[in-house]
């Protein structure tokens, strides 16, 4: 193809490339955006439940038609034996896991309640000690949808299958297995009764969820466009050339 003093021709090295690598840049970006847009509608729920009044839950069910944010409250124990440690945690900058612990509702549901963040003091085969209330206790906390991760590769386990159960992400479904329960498919963020032994920031955990905020994801789609058309620029200059007169 020729256009004014200059003749592009397709070569199959620089064509390869393109085809190959061209869809994948285009594919991240709009992952990018479409993380974007769940975040932005997590962080808009939550907004519009905080100032909706505290619902008592007795079943899994009710907190199953709740949104992320509403306030809670619920009867029950812990089940302290067996807690799940979420690696790979920060908390300022400090690595550490969040550990989910079974709470047992009267009545005989369960759901997995956020106590919060621990620190992780000596590395992959540290087991943090886990204090708690034991008995019975009026829990009081905020629904939430359990942290999640774009790319989910192999088990969610970690080391050992004793108790507490480390693991890389939080597969629902794979946990109620391991803790023989049914769970739903939210968790609670517990604030009362306070816990000394664990840190909680749930205002910034509710403004950046998953520990980016929304326009980080609207800044990675740009840079992926933008790597996209960079490409398609050089695969143009690199197969035109300048016809000799």
């Amino acid at each position: 193809m020729q256009i004014g003093s200059y003749h592009f021709k397709a070569r199959l090295l620089p064509t390869l490339v393109l085809l190959l690598v061209l869809p994948l840049l285009v594919y991240l970006g709009l992952w990018q955006l479409d993380r974007y847009d769940i975040k932005r509608g997590m962080v808009q729920e939550q907004a519009d439940n905080q100032d909706k009044s505290v619902v008592e839950i007795s079943t899994r069910a009710q907190i199953e038609g709740l949104g992320r944010g509403r306030q809670v409250s619920m009867t029950g124990e812990f089940d302290l034996q067996r807690s799940v440690l979420l690696i790979n945690r920060k908390n300022a900058g400090r690595p550490g896991f969040e550990v989910f612990t079974p709470f047992m509702i009267d009545g005989g549901d369960s759901v997995l309640v956020n106590r919060g963040w621990v620190a992780d003091r000596t590395g992959q085969n540290f087991i943090p000690e886990l204090p708690g209330t034991a008995g019975k206790l009026r829990l009081t906390g905020l629904v939430d949808t359990p942290p999640s991760i774009g790319i989910k590769l192999g088990s969610p386990q970690v080391g050992d299958l004793g108790w507490p159960r480390k693991v890389l992400y939080m597969e629902m479904a794979w946990l109620g297995k391991e803790l023989e329960l049914e769970l739903p498919k939210y968790t609670v963020l517990q604030v009362s009764p306070d816990e000394p032994a664990y840190t909680r920031n749930w205002e910034d955990h509710f403004n950046n969820p998953g520990g980016i905020p929304a326009e980080r994801h609207m800044s990675y789609a740009i840079q992926w466009f933008a790597l996209a058309l960079a490409l398609l620029i050089i695969y143009v200059v690199v197969n035109t050339k300048k016809i000799k007169r």
